[in-house]
């Protein structure tokens, strides 16, 4: 695993302590195939539940995100 994540902001990077960091209601940040995403916004509008999504903020979630979504709407949502 490599010591920091992308960011969808050119130049920015984050290291894995800096992601754990933003793990509630408040800023919530999730990494997805290498890329970090703040979902903070989104948590009230996921289909899913908030809940799920408090409990991945903070973490590598490409596992689950790949497991309980197909390719397309969710990937463009992450755009």
């Amino acid at each position: 695993m490599r010591d920091e994540i992308d960011t969808q902001r050119p130049g920015k990077k984050f290291t894995w302590e800096e992601l754990s960091k933003h793990n509630t209601r408040n800023s919530a940040y999730v990494a997805v195939r290498g890329n970090v995403y703040d979902i903070t916004d989104f948590i009230e509008r996921h289909p899913g539940g908030e809940d799920i999504l408090l409990f991945a903020a903070g973490r590598d979630v490409t596992q689950a995100f790949e497991t309980y979504h197909e390719l397309g709407k969710p990937d463009i949502v992450l755009k």
